[in-house]
């Protein structure tokens, strides 16, 4: 059986649908799974030990570079290896109209979200066939269940397995990493909070940084504290071979954060302005400290409390550095 799954971005989204994938190849060992993946992302879907071919695409890129011959030649290419094989089934687990035209391109019958589970209600008008999946579960589950619907198969009754932490096993040491950056402003945790844990907790710590400010921000923070190091610029492999060698991370709402718990390392996630029922850490060892905030979560890229408080943004000030520790110690069960 071939099967052509369309997951295209972002890292988060792509982490979350590991499992399923996981789920396939212990029920059909044999199953030939190709993957089209916006290229930034294929090295982590290259993790995956069940993955037979990535298919790259550049949406993002191609929008803003729609004019240029370069954009065309490799769209042309993109379409070339998607009518390279023939699949018994291709699956949509974007739920998007583009995602959709993409399948449609493949050769195959393409499955997908009925219309009350999909995010984009033109979407399922392509498929052949569309099941419906509850906004009730986690973005893992809801990825595991259209796959076992799609693939006819009993959903395994067992925890989700990303199946990436086969390729970073490594013995734990003593560190603890900040992932401190993200993208909306309002993700981010205040600068002098990060400083003011890092000065109370003794294990050393490890600061990754993907930008000029996500560096300047890391340095600052080293300043205040001796037992932290700024990292040297990485590669997503480097950075997950930093992750599984932890013994705890510490994690805005960013896709990094999916990465360590794919790799079963005990983090604790901070939300603000986001709601991690649906699309936060879901794992072994996964704790989420949620703010306490008239307004949250408001799901908003901007904060527009106008009240006083002693944190931008507004709602994490329920989130202090002293709740983190205490809930760091009881993660980890010893000092840190």
């Amino acid at each position: 059986m071939r099967i052509l799954i369309i997951k295209t971005s972002s890292l988060g989204d792509v982490l979350h649908i590991l499992p399923a994938l996981s789920d396939v190849k212990h029920q059909y060992p044999e199953a030939i799974i190709d993957w089209v993946v916006e290229a930034p992302f294929m090295e982590i879907a290259s993790w995956h030990a069940g993955v037979n071919r990535l298919i790259p695409v550049a949406i993002r890129r191609w929008r803003k570079q729609l004019f240029r011959l370069s954009t065309w030649r490799e769209m042309f290419a993109c379409v070339k290896q998607l009518r390279q094989s023939r699949y018994d089934l291709i699956i949509d687990a974007q739920g998007l109209t583009k995602s959709a035209v993409i399948g449609l391109l493949a050769k195959g019958p393409m499955v997908g979200l009925n219309k009350a589970s999909a995010r984009d209600s033109f979407a399922p008008l392509l498929y052949k066939k569309r099941y419906a999946v509850s906004w009730q579960y986690h973005a893992v589950e809801r990825l595991r269940r259209l796959l076992s619907q799609a693939l006819d198969y009993d959903l395994p009754d067992r925890a989700p397995d990303s199946g990436i932490k086969q390729q970073f096993q490594c013995e734990k040491q003593d560190y603890i990493v900040f992932l401190h950056g993200t993208t909306w402003t309002t993700k981010h945790w205040p600068e002098t909070y990060w400083a003011a844990l890092a000065q109370t907790i003794t294990s050393p710590i490890k600061l990754p940084w993907g930008n000029v400010a996500e560096k300047e921000r890391a340095e600052r923070i080293a300043a205040l504290a001796p037992q932290v190091t700024v990292l040297p610029k990485s590669t997503l492999k480097q950075l997950a071979e930093i992750l599984a060698g932890a013994k705890a991370v510490i994690a805005v709402d960013t896709g990094l954060g999916h990465l360590a718990c794919a790799l079963d390392v005990p983090t604790i996630s901070l939300y603000g302005p986001t709601d991690p029922n649906m699309i936060g850490t879901y794992g072994n060892a996964q704790q989420h400290l949620t703010a306490d905030f008239e307004c949250a979560p408001c799901l908003q890229r901007d904060c527009t409390y106008k009240g006083k408080t002693e944190a931008t943004p507004a709602c994490f000030e329920t989130v202090s550095p002293k709740r983190v520790l205490i809930a760091l110690q009881q993660l980890l069960d010893s000092d840190v």
